[in-house]
């Protein structure tokens, strides 16, 4: 018997009568979508049954109950911790890249759904695309082995990045070394903690002068260095660990991938080399 059915006679299973709290309200509305019915009933030491009521009164949408669909909207949210971009999704993410998108009827209601299974699929497909770091773990139950790799590296590359804005300081300093003319891109990025690609685009913005290059840019490399290069991209290492490992500039890497396989995007070389062997 489902564990949300009466148990007796004007009798209920535990937790059917208890009065929420807006912390509870708040957990449920972060759980749900993303997590199965019974696991956010013990989160929440509730009955299922109660679950799916309060569902209803907070009008938190469509959850398909076997745990094996998510919405597409709660998908992005689990993926990227960020609400919104229906529009961006279906461009970017089901057309341009095929993510596998179902549509499921619930009620008089019809809601996009993708299967976890073909998510993970898509996902490894697409692991440059994506920024695992931003995403919580196990936010949709037992992750794959390599999603874990994937975070870390994500985190790595993000600490390299350094998504901040850029200081007043450090454009003052960066528009002095452009303007001393002396110092490469990649000397640049490496005394203002930024990437090689970061200080160009800053340049950009700033109406400055492209950056010095003397010889990064156009490594000559070795067969050693190559087949790491290479490999760093077949195991989805994301191209400032590459360069970081390599001690050689992300541009010099990228240009490699390019004159080897016709494109930079890691993904798309990833497929490439899989249909190459599948040929063999």
């Amino acid at each position: 018997m489902p564990q949300w059915q009466r148990v007796g006679r004007g009798q209920k299973t535990m937790g059917s009568n208890r009065s929420w709290t807006k912390e509870e309200e708040e957990l449920l509305a972060r759980l749900y979508g993303s997590r199965p019915l019974d696991f956010i009933a013990k989160k929440l030491g509730r009955t299922v049954w109660a679950i799916l009521n309060k569902r209803e009164r907070l009008k938190l949408g469509a959850f398909l109950e076997n745990g094996d669909y998510i919405t597409l909207n709660q998908l992005h949210k689990a993926v990227t911790g960020s609400n919104g971009g229906g529009g961006y999704i279906m461009t970017s993410w089901v057309r341009n890249r095929g993510l596998p998108v179902m549509e499921k009827k619930v009620g008089k209601c019809s809601f996009r759904v993708v299967r976890l299974t073909d998510f993970w699929k898509w996902a490894e497909a697409n692991r440059a695309f994506l920024d695992f770091s931003k995403m919580e773990e196990n936010i949709l139950g037992i992750e794959p082995d390599w999603v874990k790799t994937a975070r870390r590296a994500d985190a790595k590359t993000n600490t390299i990045k350094r998504m901040t804005p850029w200081t007043k300081m450090e454009d003052a300093r960066l528009t002095a070394y452009i303007k001393e003319g002396q110092k490469t891109g990649k000397e640049i990025a490496s005394l203002l903690g930024r990437t090689e690609g970061a200080v160009a685009r800053r340049c950009k913005d700033l109406g400055l002068a492209n950056p010095k290059r003397n010889g990064p840019h156009s490594h000559n490399w070795n067969v050693e260095e190559m087949e790491i290069a290479v490999q760093g991209v077949l195991q989805a290492v994301p191209y400032p660990l590459i360069s970081k490992e390599l001690n050689i500039s992300e541009k010099a890497i990228r240009g490699l991938m390019y004159r080897l396989y016709k494109t930079e995007n890691q993904d798309k070389i990833r497929a490439i080399v899989r249909k190459e062997r599948d040929m063999v």
